[in-house]
């Protein structure tokens, strides 16, 4: 390292009164929380261990965003820490705070001693995987030493590094200037056309399970912005979205997409029972459609993990499908017949 770097180094932890290496902090003062706008996708950066969890990122203050996702990010206004080393505690709790909030997080450990230097985010519920490789882009972009941000949650431990980022997409760090350039890449690493999973709230344990789950959902302080949902459903005329893994929920109203609510441990342990016992009953394409009854048949144009190669679909009413479609469809009962009937406790466009 040049020798002025670790002037600076010294510097600032003088001044933040760091004596070690590994410096442990509790979590800045407050810092206004602002708007994220992820996506679904996997980014191919190296994990330790794969898990999607779910904290987003909020805003108590409110930008003039007029509720375009477009414009969320720019909202963050952390250039101005552009510079900053990976021991200033301040700037980096800032930096933190901000990307995936006051609650996102227990506290961070920073390594300062040896290289590689990091940045170290404990967590109780995990971040979900585009917060982490958002807060990675900022950490590298505006932390000039930092090589790497690892999110700790239990036992589990996920690594982003900036050495792959490089490599692997051909990032030049040090070459972004501004929150827009940095949201370019951010939405092209994350870019995803899937469609939701779609449930079939006119089934009667699923429209309990999902109702009992809005109506005991915790609502979240701050403003948030999502597209591209895991799933989708309908209740008494409102949309929803949802995000679920392995620890969490996260519930956003469409009407009301900058609010969001987390899912009561005994929701969300009922929601994962349901989805755990449907059965995948066929990927295929609808060949005929009467009513809210889909025709669904394999065929070489798409990979069929199901159980049947044809079935008999009933979905929702206003569900909007269409011969040649392919879609995906899961059950938690079949009738055995030839082709065998089911209703569909969700759907996937494919």
């Amino acid at each position: 390292m040049h020798k002025e770097v670790k002037e600076s180094l010294n510097r600032i932890f003088e001044k933040e009164g760091i004596r070690d290496g590994m410096v442990k902090t509790v979590k800045a003062e407050k810092v206004a929380k602002r708007i994220w706008k992820p996506a679904v996708a996997g980014i191919g950066v190296v994990f330790i261990a794969l898990f999607l969890i779910i904290s987003p990122l909020t805003k108590e203050s409110t930008d003039k965003t007029n509720g375009n996702p477009e414009n969320a990010f720019e909202a963050l206004n952390l250039f101005k820490l552009k510079g900053a080393y990976i021991g200033d505690n301040s700037a980096v709790s800032e930096i933190v705070t901000s990307v995936i909030g006051e609650r996102g997080y227990e506290y961070i450990e920073l390594q300062t001693k040896n290289e590689p230097y990091g940045l170290i985010v404990h967590t109780e519920s995990g971040i979900i995987e585009q917060l982490q490789l958002k807060l990675a882009l900022y950490v590298f972009v505006l932390v000039q030493n930092a090589d790497y941000v690892q999110f700790v949650t239990n036992d589990q431990h996920e690594v982003v590094q900036k050495s792959e980022l490089e490599k692997d997409y051909q990032i030049d760090f040090k070459s972004i200037q501004d929150e827009e350039t940095l949201n370019s890449i951010y939405a092209g690493l994350t870019e995803s056309n899937d469609y939701p999973v779609v449930f079939n709230t006119t089934q009667e344990h699923v429209y309990k399970i999902l109702f009992n789950a809005r109506a005991r959902a915790i609502k979240q302080p701050g403003i948030i912005d999502i597209f591209n949902p895991q799933f989708e459903f309908d209740l008494d005329g409102e949309k929803y979205h949802l995000w679920i893994n392995d620890q969490s929920a996260v519930l956003v109203k469409v009407s009301d997409s900058h609010s969001w609510y987390k899912l009561s441990s005994e929701d969300f342990t009922e929601l994962q029972r349901m989805l755990s016992e449907e059965i995948l009953v066929i990927t295929g394409e609808i060949i005929e459609i009467e009513g809210n009854r889909l025709f669904v048949k394999e065929t070489d144009a798409i990979q069929n993990n199901g159980q049947y190669d044809s079935a008999y679909v009933s979905v929702a009413n206003g569900d909007v499908f269409s011969v040649g479609q392919h879609i995906s469809v899961w059950s938690s009962f079949v009738n055995e017949s030839v082709p065998v009937q089911t209703t569909a406790s969700r759907t996937q466009k494919k």
